[in-house]
């Protein structure tokens, strides 16, 4: 938990810790002083979760060649810039929390290349949805599958950041780790603010799930077993999506639909809360009308 967070996610995180604490669930739980959502402290926290990760997981089996020759390339890069290792990479590798525009490029076509090596297929720019005036490649997805696969659980990932940008191309190395596990893997695209409402962004979440749930067969997965997942501004969406029924029935669908959400470090679920000490983000992509807060406001539409 970071104590001067402009976003204000000190609210969500200690609601999850007394969560948990009040079903004994297992956890830890820090206060990092004079941490925010990136900041001096970035370097440090993502130590702390992949120590705890090490805790708890079995040590990963050797990167493939292409990953190696990656972190190579991006540790040479950022010792240019005089940035300290990470010690849970491999061999001192470095990372950025913001790579540069050639940083990006690599990690899109190494992935790309780690994708074909794995027998990953890529099925591009498949429409979920045609709402008037949208454009069609915000109203995309990609479908990431294999040979044989079938009945396979599905992860919709929703990339972006901030209700403001995303590009499903960003799915990077997850397609590669996940569906020679056997999943089916879907990266969507969305309409962003100012564009259209927060409302009109979680439809978009609840059409593509719709969708997938209609058309996974087709590409080898199990439309009874889709799960949502995204981080931060998209973890929210995931969590709307995943509790208030009227998106996915507007999309043709229902919570049944749903297998599950994973919704990964975000704030926004109690809105009304949140928006009494709003950060600037939160401000400008939930406005100044209460009465638009709660139907995209997760807690709200949780039974006790």
């Amino acid at each position: 938990m970071d104590d001067e967070d402009e976003f204000g996610f000190v609210e969500g995180v200690d609601f999850m810790h007394r969560l948990l604490w009040r079903h004994r669930i297992r956890h830890e739980f820090r206060l990092v002083r004079w941490g925010d959502h990136v900041g001096g402290a970035i370097m440090e926290r993502p130590r702390d979760r992949f120590r705890f990760l090490a805790r708890y997981l079995e040590q990963p089996a050797p990167p493939e060649p292409v990953v190696e020759a990656f972190r190579a390339r991006m540790a040479q890069s950022h010792r240019a810039h005089g940035m300290e290792p990470f010690g849970y990479w491999p061999r001192s590798t470095l990372r950025s929390h913001d790579s540069g525009p050639a940083d990006q490029r690599r990690a899109v076509r190494d992935s790309e290349e780690l994708r074909k090596e794995r027998g990953v297929i890529r099925i591009p720019d498949i429409r979920y949805d045609e709402s008037p005036g949208a454009e069609p490649s915000r109203q995309s997805l990609d479908v990431f599958t294999r040979e044989g696969l079938a009945n396979a659980p599905v992860v919709l990932y929703v990339r972006g950041g901030s209700w403001v940008r995303g590009d499903k191309r960003r799915a990077l190395f997850k397609p590669a780790a996940l569906v020679p596990e056997g999943y089916l893997f879907a990266s969507m695209n969305y309409r962003f603010r100012p564009r259209v409402k927060l409302s009109d962004m979680v439809r978009d979440v609840a059409a593509a799930a719709a969708w997938m749930r209609t058309h996974a067969a087709k590409y080898g997965g199990d439309g009874s077993s889709v799960f949502p997942i995204g981080h931060s501004a998209r973890a929210h969406r995931v969590s709307v999506v995943g509790t208030n029924g009227q998106f996915l029935s507007a999309a043709g669908g229902s919570l049944a639909d749903l297998a599950g959400v994973a919704s990964v470090d975000t704030a926004m679920y109690n809105v009304p809360l949140q928006m009494k000490q709003p950060g600037p983000a939160h401000a400008w992509a939930f406005g100044d009308d209460p009465s638009t807060w709660l139907v995209v406001s997760p807690w709200d539409h949780v039974a006790p």
